[in-house]
């Protein structure tokens, strides 16, 4: 890609990168390895090509349709457009940054991640999808 002359790399993580995400412990994990991987790369290969690893929370899609999910109305109010999240991407690939998560609820939902025990994280997620899971 930098022989070629490309500058700019954009990958898609996800708000569940910043924490454990039981019902979608493997979905987490991989957008985690995602999120690892593309703020390592921004240093790695600054500055001959810039990184940017945007992190999405819920978004307004058929996804719902198609998985049968149903998100909580808190989730439905922090729901951005696709169009929107697209933007604040590539806003930050522009303006150099390592990573990025699109949206106000989403960016304090992420730095609360980084301030409470992951196993309450954990315990609260669970519980906010309606779960029967015995959770102690």
């Amino acid at each position: 890609m930098e022989a070629a002359g490309a500058r700019h790399i954009l990958l898609v993580a996800s708000l569940a990168a910043y924490m454990p995400a039981p019902l979608l412990a493997a979905y987490a994990a991989s957008k985690a390895y995602v999120l690892s991987l593309g703020e390592a790369l921004h240093v790695e290969r600054a500055p001959k090509a810039g990184v940017t690893v945007r992190s999405p929370g819920y978004m307004s899609t058929g996804f719902d349709a198609a998985s049968e999910f149903q998100p909580t109305p808190m989730t439905q109010r922090s729901a951005l457009a696709p169009e929107t999240v697209a933007g604040i991407g590539l806003d930050a690939v522009f303006k150099g940054r390592s990573s990025v998560v699109a949206g106000t609820a989403n960016t304090l939902a992420a730095a609360m991640a980084k301030l409470l025990p992951r196993g309450v994280i954990a315990r609260q997620a669970i519980k906010a999808t309606g779960s029967r899971y015995d959770v102690r």
